[in-house]
């Protein structure tokens, strides 16, 4: 089956994920992962206008939520990923492929689908049962100081994460159901980030709505 084509936007974020070979680790300390996939990341910054609100780094994958004003996101992952792949094979001294398969994107269409995924990454690390809290977890751009440029959200489609730092955290901290993190990762696992038909989706959306604290019904149901 061919590859979905690209879709390219400057004004709204994606959610970038990739995969190790086979799931297993990156084959040099998570630590050393880290500093190359930052170092990368501020790279890119740099040198192709990538905006980045979110980078997690597990032991066997990444998430992260960025914008590309320059809609180039399959040249900035061409690079990542490639540099990325040889720095660790040159690390580990393998010559085998570090990452199991291309990057999968998600286009987040509007606030409510740019708060989900920011959350989700975010808690990605507590949910795995790594981290008590996200700030707890030191191979996220959560974590303060991080010698990484990045940027705040601040448009229209920022409107449902809260601004202030502390109201940001004690929001990303509020425990969420298996449920609603199963319906956002599946519309993750989508091209554009959509939830399933049917009453029992909807109605599971509704709880989510409510448990994100979005507030007005329907969030997800018209680009904004």
């Amino acid at each position: 089956m061919p590859r979905q084509a690209l879709f390219r936007c400057s004004q709204r974020p994606y959610h970038v994920t990739n995969r190790s070979n086979n799931k297993e680790w990156f084959y040099i300390p998570i630590q050393e992962t880290w500093r190359i996939f930052c170092e990368l990341l501020s790279l890119c910054t740099e040198r192709y206008q990538l905006q980045v609100y979110a980078f997690v780094l597990m032991s066997n994958h990444y998430h992260m939520v960025v914008r590309t004003p320059l809609m180039n996101l399959d040249v900035v992952l061409r690079y990542f990923q490639t540099e990325a792949a040889r720095q660790i094979q040159k690390a580990a001294g393998r010559i085998n492929h570090v990452f199991g398969t291309r990057y999968k994107w998600s286009y987040l269409p509007n606030a409510a689908a740019v708060a989900c995924a920011y959350k989700y990454v975010l808690r990605n690390p507590v949910r795995a049962g790594l981290s008590r809290c996200v700030e707890d977890y030191q191979f996220s751009t959560i974590i303060p100081k991080l010698e990484l440029p990045s940027v705040c959200g601040v448009s229209a489609d920022w409107s449902l994460v809260p601004k202030a730092d502390r109201e940001r955290s004690k929001w990303l901290n509020e425990p969420t159901s298996k449920e609603s993190d199963m319906l956002i990762g599946q519309a993750l696992r989508r091209a554009h980030f959509k939830f399933s038909d049917g009453n029992d989706v909807v109605r599971a959306v509704r709880r989510l709505e409510q448990e994100y604290g979005f507030g007005t019904p329907c969030s997800f149901s018209a680009e904004k």
